[in-house]
């Protein structure tokens, strides 16, 4: 074989070489992406803050029964400041009514029992709740706090579980999750 033969077989396998690679990644890929559905989505795709198995859109009515819930915070500004948790019980009504509350609040290490804290909620078609109450008795009387929340479990078109973060007042730095325990 003569020089540019060489050449050229070389050039030729090399770039062979590149497209049965590159034909091998995109297979590869298209079967990542088409997982087992066979629907192509993308991998990194965003995934929805709640699974919606119903097919309905969230009413006040989605938000009913009695949840448990912790609360992890700090308390950055304000007549109190320090770390905080909260371990709390609440009834929603299905009507946007928050009632027979019970909290039990640590901040800095001390400890306040039965705060009561009555209050109200708004559920959106997307699965966004928001909750605003006011504590009428400890050491935060009076003071409208206020969470935004997002649903993370159904089940038969009930709230199980919604998971969120202190939006009121400022100053207030918190998460929260919660879980229905009963009907």
């Amino acid at each position: 074989m003569n020089r540019i033969s060489k050449s050229f077989s070389i050039r030729t396998m090399i770039v062979l070489a590149a497209v049965i690679g590159v034909a091998a990644l995109l297979l590869t890929s298209q079967a990542i992406v088409k997982g087992s559905g066979g629907n192509a989505t993308p991998i990194a795709q965003p995934q929805e803050p709640f699974s919606n198995n119903d097919n309905f859109a969230f009413t006040n009515a989605s938000l009913k029964g009695t949840y448990a819930a912790v609360l992890d915070c700090t308390l950055v500004a304000g007549p109190i400041t320090g770390p905080c948790a909260v371990s709390y019980l609440y009834t929603a009504d299905g009507n946007g009514n928050i009632t027979d509350t019970d909290a039990t609040v640590n901040i800095n290490g001390q400890t306040f029992f039965n705060i009561k804290f009555p209050g109200t909620y708004t559920v959106g078609t997307n699965g966004r709740v928001a909750l605003n109450v006011t504590p009428i008795n400890g050491p935060l009387t009076g003071v409208l706090l206020s969470y935004s929340s997002v649903v993370t479990e159904t089940s038969g078109g009930q709230i199980t579980e919604l998971r969120g973060v202190g939006t009121a007042p400022a100053g207030l730095v918190s998460t929260t999750v919660e879980k229905r325990i009963r009907k």
